[in-house]
């Protein structure tokens, strides 16, 4: 069984116990069940420490996504009802670290998600993405910002560990990506 799926489950029984399913609630009960794991983390399976160690990376990249949003949203807003037009649109083939279709499409996805950008199509070999930044006065700049702020923490959330003899450390933890 998957540990997130146990996750939750812990998080429905916590909601069952307390007799509410408000949101609040699951959430509360979402973080107990990450402490239950991770009290028992020595009796279960290597994996289970790297979903541990995922789990805070997720919530950081949510963070992360939702301060972007509000960050463009605020920024496309001022551009609208201001007078003068500080848009600098530019299309940027973006260099894919990502491998897998999933990973393409997760990425393409939340470069989207932000207002002011959107993925356009991503090259037949699969190694650029082209994006369209309505704001974007240095190529460079908007690549080193996706990679360091999107893509990075992304792919250290979606790639699989691999499992050292002995260690139960994962690969990404071994490259250094947070």
């Amino acid at each position: 069984m998957s540990f997130f799926l146990a996750n939750l489950i812990l998080a429905l029984a916590w909601g069952a116990l307390i007799g509410s399913t408000a949101v609040s609630t699951l959430l509360v009960g979402f973080a107990i069940g990450a402490g239950v794991l991770w009290v028992a983390r020595p009796l279960l399976p290597p994996l289970a420490d790297h979903y541990l160690r995922t789990l805070p990376r997720g919530v950081a990249l949510a963070v992360r996504i939702t301060w972007e949003l509000v960050r463009s949203s605020l920024l496309l807003a001022w551009d609208v009802i201001t007078p003068a037009d500080h848009s600098q649109p530019r299309i940027i083939a973006y260099p894919l670290a990502c491998e897998s279709d999933a990973e393409i499409t997760a990425l393409a996805n939340l470069v989207s998600l932000t207002p002011g950008t959107f993925a356009l199509d991503v090259s037949e070999d699969r190694r650029v993405l082209f994006i369209h930044a309505m704001y974007s006065p240095d190529e460079q700049l908007a690549i080193a910002e996706i990679q360091t702020k999107i893509e990075g923490p992304l792919l250290a959330l979606l790639r699989p560990p691999t499992l050292s003899l002995g260690t139960g450390v994962g690969a990404a933890d071994e490259e250094g990506i947070p």
